[in-house]
């Protein structure tokens, strides 16, 4: 009999059907903890001022698309949200300067692409 974490004895003995349900149930929960971790981890991501900025932004790219394929889609004007709330507090002027007369993000001229290409040439 094969062990499986989060499996009981009394579901081991049903059929192939029940056995993949169970371990269905059982991987669903695990998946929901990580995309929950991997979420937070993103919205809650700042860069240090000393931290290679480039790097941070391709990790911040990478980070969406992970989230995506884990089922968590972040929309066009909120990646671009989080991309300039992760900027350390020393581009707070930057920040201002650049977008400080946008009312909301969905008023930005520019993609998530783009606006990488914008913090990129100032760094």
């Amino acid at each position: 009999m094969i062990n499986v974490p989060g499996i009981h004895d009394d579901e081991r003995s049903g059929s192939a059907s029940e056995l993949w349900k169970a371990l269905h149930q059982v991987h669903q929960i695990q998946g929901v903890v990580a995309m929950g971790t991997a979420l937070w981890n993103f919205v809650m991501k700042r860069v240090r001022d000393d931290a290679n900025i480039a790097l941070h932004l391709t990790e911040m790219k990478e980070e969406r698309m992970n989230l995506e394929m884990m089922g968590h889609r972040i929309p066009e004007n909120e990646f671009k949200m989080w991309l300039i709330s992760s900027l350390p507090p020393s581009w707070d002027d930057y920040i201002k300067a650049s977008f400080g007369t946008v009312g909301t993000i969905e008023d930005m001229n520019m993609n998530s692409h783009e606006l990488r290409m914008h913090i990129l040439n100032e760094y």
